[in-house]
């Protein structure tokens, strides 16, 4: 019951907010229909890509190494946990305190800086299934086959994993002929890049 209360209570209940919207994401998500890389900013699949170093502190951590939707999930959940118990700890005898929010607004503030490094360590293992697409040219995926990842796939939604060199990416994928129903863990084949999209059309396997 104490658990509950510090956790709807002032400052971790910022945190908790924003934790069941991300738990109602990846529900919507695993029912097919939200996008793990609906916030993705647009990027083309070229070996020629800059090798400029990327600013902004989320690539410096590795973080920028896996889907915004994972990195900021796990950054959620973390500055969380180590709000519950920072509350639980340094603000349990300042709750009648003046200074009671001010203390609790830097708390905010202490654990989404502290969440950063730790989410970056707890992103690593993560990264090898995210590999970046900027490692491989767009045209390189035409003709492979790849394995639906997502409950449908319609004109304007899906996603599938293809091995490109041994690794293995998520890319989006759609449909032209909706005669044909794709179903998670169905395979098909890549047959063409849609460039406003970024995006792959499939089709069924010829053979199967």
């Amino acid at each position: 019951m104490e658990f509950l209360n510090t956790a709807l209570t002032f400052p971790t209940v910022v945190f908790s907010v924003l934790l069941i919207i991300v738990i109602l994401f990846w529900l919507v998500t695993i029912v097919g229909l939200a996008d793990i890389d609906m916030f993705e900013a647009d990027v083309e699949l070229e070996t020629d890509t800059s090798t400029a170093s990327t600013s902004g502190i989320f690539n410096n951590l590795g973080l920028g190494e896996v889907p915004l939707t994972v990195s900021s999930s796990i950054i959620i959940m973390t500055a969380w946990l180590i709000s519950i118990y920072s509350q639980a700890w340094f603000l349990t005898e300042f709750k009648s305190h003046s200074l009671y929010y001010v203390f609790g607004a830097l708390i905010i503030l202490a654990c989404s800086i502290i969440a950063l490094p730790l989410s970056a360590l707890i992103t690593k293992p993560l990264r090898r299934f995210f590999t970046s697409k900027q490692t491989a040219n767009k045209h390189d995926f035409i003709g492979l086959e790849c394995t639906i990842a997502t409950s449908k796939v319609t004109q304007t939604f899906g996603q599938a994993r293809v091995t490109l060199q041994g690794a293995e990416q998520l890319i989006e994928i759609r449909v032209q002929d909706l005669t044909h129903q794709f179903n998670l863990g169905d395979t098909a084949l890549l047959i063409e890049h849609l460039v406003d999209s970024r995006s792959y059309v499939i089709a069924p396997k010829p053979w199967s």
